[in-house]
């Protein structure tokens, strides 16, 4: 399933790799983004020894929190595109740069605020040794799927090499 993962990464970043990118090409990426944010859960679930109930619950709240916390995201980004495109101009308004350096902070802000929000709302739906299971697991998962997107990467790049050989 990894393997699957990093090989959609490798298709989206060739379909949509500009930060401009269509519909379809954020489409795509937001498809990537379940299928990872699912094989996390799901591997989170089981290092923890959830029951399909908890489980389930556990997926609306990381789901409803990744939601907000990608919109915020997206602002942020868009926000700090602003700033340098305002910063590159030869004569840069003050008031803006201002304005958009407080976006950036009241995001990066709103951001911690939602994680530790889903923090307080994961621990209460589950147990001490159940959260403590997943504070351990998540870095190890979190490594082994970057490592899978990165192998996928590099395995696309060498056939995209060898289809230039040919």
């Amino acid at each position: 399933m990894t393997n699957i993962i990093a090989r959609a990464l490798a298709v989206l970043l060739l379909v949509g790799g500009a930060a401009r990118a269509d519909d379809a090409a954020e489409g795509q990426r937001a498809k990537f983004r379940l299928q990872v944010r699912t094989q996390i859960e799901q591997r989170l679930a089981a290092a923890a020894g959830l029951d399909p109930a908890t489980t389930a619950r556990l997926a609306q709240i990381v789901d409803r929190s990744d939601e907000h916390v990608a919109q915020l995201q997206r602002d942020q980004r868009d926000a700090y595109r602003e700033l340098k495109q305002l910063l590159e101009q030869p004569q840069p308004d003050p008031n803006a740069a201002n304005r958009l350096i407080d976006r950036i902070s009241a995001n990066r802000s709103a951001v911690m605020r939602a994680e530790e929000d889903r923090t307080r709302e994961v621990r209460k739906l589950l147990t001490p040794i159940q959260y403590g299971k997943i504070v351990i697991a998540y870095p190890i998962v979190n490594r082994q799927i970057r490592a899978g997107i990165r192998k996928a990467l590099a395995d696309h790049a060498a056939a995209v090499d060898d289809s230039f050989n040919e």
